[in-house]
């Protein structure tokens, strides 16, 4: 997600830097998309909207639309388009040799849920705790399916040049660590010490993930590496 909601939680300077370092890696992502496959550009599409709509929380108007100011409501849809940004990464990947399309399955399911979420869930004038524990706990079993797949396929040459490699392990060791946070954030901030320390190790994950993501649009795929056995043909033939 990259910024949690409800109240602020952006005046850490050490948080502005996770925020800046979104941002430009967003510009780098676009400056270099001509020469990208259909997988970074996918990845693009998430970096880019990840780091407009986190802006767009941190706008004074938007935040003071609500009573009292919060910019929680916002997170409860942006969490569903990142899902869908981010499964659609994985979508060659897994509709390869499957009659049925599970990328849409999992966003029926964390759609759902999200809503049931803001309903009778947390509600939506408060982060969407148990929403975004459901959105790691989603994402950490694609990207160990995607590993297991790999290990399963055998064929792991120039796996360092696959973009999908690196935005998988990024997002494995994100979601991992951020996963008890985003489940317990709405019981952290009965007590905001206790909660600022903890949104230290988020921004710290956030940094990383931001610095996979980098890799992920500087390396070149060849139709002979490992992602050509996944499902991804046509994605690196396209360029």
């Amino acid at each position: 997600m990259g910024f949690l909601g409800a109240p602020r939680f952006w005046d850490g300077s050490y948080t502005m830097v996770g925020g800046v370092l979104a941002i430009l890696v967003a510009m780098y992502g676009g400056f270099l998309y001509k020469r990208h496959t259909p997988v970074q550009r996918r990845l693009f599409y998430y970096v880019a909207a990840s780091a407009s709509l986190n802006y767009f929380t941190r706008v004074d108007w938007a935040v003071e639309l609500f009573e009292p100011p919060t910019n929680a409501p916002y997170f409860h849809f942006i969490s569903i388009i990142l899902f869908f940004l981010l499964v659609n990464i994985y979508r060659p990947f897994l509709r390869a040799k499957r009659p049925w399309k599970p990328d849409l399955i999992l966003i029926l399911i964390f759609t759902l849920f999200a809503f049931w979420n803001m309903i009778w869930g947390d509600g939506i004038m408060l982060f969407n705790a148990k929403a975004l524990g459901l959105y790691s706990f989603l994402l950490i079993a694609l990207t160990v399916f995607y590993f297991a797949s790999l290990l399963n396929s055998l064929m792991l040459r120039n796996l360092e040049q696959q973009p999908l490699f690196w935005v998988s392990a990024g997002l494995l060791v994100y979601c991992a660590g951020n996963f008890l946070l985003w489940l317990s954030a709405n019981t952290l901030l009965r007590d905001w010490a206790t909660f600022d320390s903890m949104y230290q190790i988020h921004t710290t994950l956030f940094i990383l993930l931001s610095l996979t993501f980098f890799i992920a649009f500087s390396v070149k795929p060849t139709p002979e590496s490992s992602e050509s056995v996944l499902g991804y043909e046509k994605d690196l033939k396209a360029n």
